[in-house]
């Protein structure tokens, strides 16, 4: 049986309840993506700054990644399916009075409340189909997901864009309260069983013993978040007025751009997996980061290469297609030698503690890169963080090596 077959076998054997709260999550998260590319937009229009455009940004960055151990910590203690519907509940509550004020600044409030109830929302989910499809079906449930949320997230930027460009915020705010009622009759049906859990006192000091013993992985880690830094500074502040002022982009060709982005980080993994080999972790992570350098310099120079904006539009699109592989297999890699170099008893505490690191790194990066965009503009900040990124190459490879040693 070749790969292609024993995953359609694996969907197959998934439960029909598994399939209720999937949706459940699926429509919650396309709520979510008509909310965010709405209020982006109409930030931009409003004050053409990239780091005010930039806000739903850290919003959904800095939530879920500041909540990450309060989340999981109270998952664990009471879910009981009771956190999931809570969630879905309170935003449902939550998006009622913007039927009556449909202001900015209400919208963004709202917006904040959706994606606190969301990060509950997602661990919940994440511990309930576990217990629903076990662990010998987890791979396809997840790997389910991961193209599906793809997918609502390009057809939530789109339609989105669309909505904010040719109707009106109504239209956006009946979606997203549909999507949210059908999720909640969902998750009810679903009738998530519960699962008895045991206290464990939880000692995070662990983490920096590991990391002072082994210097390796911790430059490793260092390494990444800098990369993961300037990564997140070129693709979220600096693009907004790239696309807008440079390309000449329109409000609905910019949502078209972010659905697409959503769709081939889905995509891209299943084409390339089969392709990939364990043995060549280090390989992947050194080259991808010299080619996604070399990409990101490309792009910068678009803009004095062509002048028609069609053709610029169409060449960035392209790039940005391109530019996923090297991305997707830097992530992986980097994952993967995380995963194997830290001991199996710390790997959740230490994907907690990363988490919440991360978060402080994405608003830092989204708030600095947003205040230099608007004084230097997007193309200064596209062109050096892809220098920045080849120069990193050299001290990635050391590191590597002696990660091996």
């Amino acid at each position: 049986m070749d790969a292609g077959e024993e995953m359609k076998n694996g969907f197959m054997n998934l439960p029909d309840k598994f399939f209720l709260i999937y949706f459940s999550k699926i429509l919650v998260n396309t709520a979510i993506g008509l909310f965010f590319i709405f209020i982006l937009l109409s930030l931009w229009h409003s004050y053409t700054s990239a780091l005010i455009a930039s806000l739903p940004f850290i919003i959904m960055s800095a939530i879920p990644s500041f909540l990450s151990p309060i989340t999981g910590t109270q998952v664990d203690k009471y879910s009981k399916r009771r956190i999931g519907f809570i969630s879905i509940f309170l935003s449902l509550v939550a998006l009622i009075p913007l039927f009556f004020n449909g202001d900015i600044l209400a919208v963004i409030l709202v917006f904040t409340i959706l994606i606190l109830f969301e990060s509950y929302f997602n661990v919940d989910y994440t511990i309930s189909v576990r217990n629903i499809v076990g662990d010998e079906n987890l791979i396809y449930a997840n790997n389910l997901r991961v193209v599906s949320l793809g997918i609502s997230y390009a057809v939530a930027y789109i339609l989105g864009a669309y909505l904010y460009s040719y109707i009106s915020f109504l239209a956006v705010l009946l979606i997203t309260f549909l999507s949210y009622l059908i999720s909640l009759i969902l998750w009810l049906f679903a009738k998530v069983p519960e699962v008895k859990r045991e206290g464990e006192k939880v000692k995070y000091s662990e983490i920096f013993k590991v990391l002072k013993e082994k210097p390796p992985l911790f430059n490793l880690i260092l390494i990444y978040d800098f990369i993961f830094l300037f990564v997140v500074a070129t693709q979220i502040p600096a693009y907004i007025p790239y696309c807008f002022n440079l390309l000449k982009m329109s409000s609905f060709t910019y949502g078209i751009y972010n659905g697409l982005n959503a769709f081939i980080y889905a995509i891209v993994p299943l084409s390339i997996h089969r392709f990939i080999r364990s043995e060549k972790v280090k390989k992947y992570a050194v080259n991808s980061l010299l080619y996604e350098g070399i990409l990101m310099i490309i792009i910068a120079f678009i803009p004095f290469l062509l002048f028609t904006p069609i053709y610029r539009i169409t060449l960035f699109l392209t790039l940005i297609v391109i530019l996923a592989f090297p991305v997707t297999l830097e992530l992986d890699s980097f994952l993967t030698l995380f995963q194997t170099s830290v001991p199996t008893t710390i790997l959740g505490r230490f994907s907690s503690v990363r988490s919440l690191f991360r978060g402080t790194i994405n608003v830092s990066s989204i708030l600095i890169a947003g205040y230099l965009t608007d004084v230097f503009g997007p193309v200064a900040i596209i062109l050096f963080s892809g220098i920045f990124l080849i120069a990193l190459v050299i001290p990635t490879k050391h590191v590597m090596n002696k990660l091996g040693a």
